[in-house]
């Protein structure tokens, strides 16, 4: 286990449990890591956490213990949001935001405005849909973790958000008959599809059922990979690709979203995106959301 990343989560997420992880020899490590000790560190407060022997990475790691800010660093602090602050959503998302910004593309601000302006409207729409949804409709026992880092040498943004909730087939199958997990979370992608019992009309049942799908969207045209994680329940998606099983041994205890994208694949502004590829079929609106 000397690396933790998105695309090899299905190798180390089973050996996240017991009293203490032993982290000593891992020599990488992405968001969707952090993400996933910092849950369980909040389901279990005496959770030892041995720390890799690599410094930087050490350091790393630090941001488990604490949410201070830091102008030198290219992630975001780790944020938890409890699950009935449904009004704090859009402040989180506008920090991570607003931080990436600042710390990776303030050189381009102004010399490349329209591509930091659409950079900047992709990923608020996707932190925030995804976060909604899990303060929305998780149930969650801890509070919601979110944490995210653009790799500027590898061109790709990464974001985490983990739950330790109800999970997607007890929301989706409110609405929906689903099999099992892995099934809650191919209805989940679909276009349409929530879990909500009812909705605001403020909300437009145009929308009802959007954020996930428009999210997939995006990771499929963005060059990007999308991992959805519920229980028993396992989806992954590429740009060219789309995995998903239902496990016998339980993988995680809630959902798990994490995706990532190459920002260099951002080719549209965010409103013709949506335009071209979520709601393709139907007559341009000034009133998208």
């Amino acid at each position: 286990m000397q690396e933790l990343r998105l695309d090899n989560i299905f190798h180390w997420l089973p050996f996240m449990n017991g009293t203490s992880l032993d982290l000593r020899n891992v020599k990488w490590c992405e968001p969707i890591a952090i993400g996933v000790i910092k849950s369980l560190k909040l389901l279990n407060p005496t959770l030892e956490i041995i720390k890799p022997h690599d410094k930087d990475l050490n350091c790393y790691f630090n941001v488990i213990e604490s949410e201070q800010n830091s102008e030198y660093k290219t992630y975001m602090p780790l944020k938890t949001i409890n699950v009935y602050s449904r009004g704090e959503v859009e402040k989180i998302s506008y920090e991570i935001v607003s931080k990436i910004l600042r710390n990776t593309f303030s050189d381009s601000i102004d010399k490349d405005y329209d591509f930091v302006r659409d950079y900047k409207d992709y990923l608020n729409y996707m932190i925030n849909e995804v976060l909604l949804n899990a303060v929305s409709h998780s149930e969650s026992k801890t509070d919601i973790v979110v944490f995210a880092q653009h790799y500027s040498k590898y061109r790709k943004t990464q974001v985490v958000i983990v739950d330790c909730g109800i999970g997607f087939k007890a929301t989706i199958s409110r609405r929906y008959k689903v099999e099992n997990d892995a099934n809650a979370l191919e209805r989940a992608i679909e276009k349409g599809v929530t879990g909500a019992q009812e909705y605001s009309y403020q909300s437009s049942i145009r929308n009802v059922g959007i954020g996930l799908y428009a999210l997939r969207k995006m990771i499929e045209k963005l060059n990007g990979n999308l991992v959805l994680i519920s229980y028993n329940g396992f989806l992954q998606i590429s740009s060219n690709s789309l995995f998903c099983k239902n496990y016998t041994q339980k993988l995680w205890n809630g959902s798990i979203v994490a995706f990532e994208f190459d920002t260099e694949e951002i080719n549209f502004d965010f409103l013709k995106f949506m335009e071209l590829y979520v709601y393709p079929e139907e007559e341009t609106e000034e009133d998208i959301f």
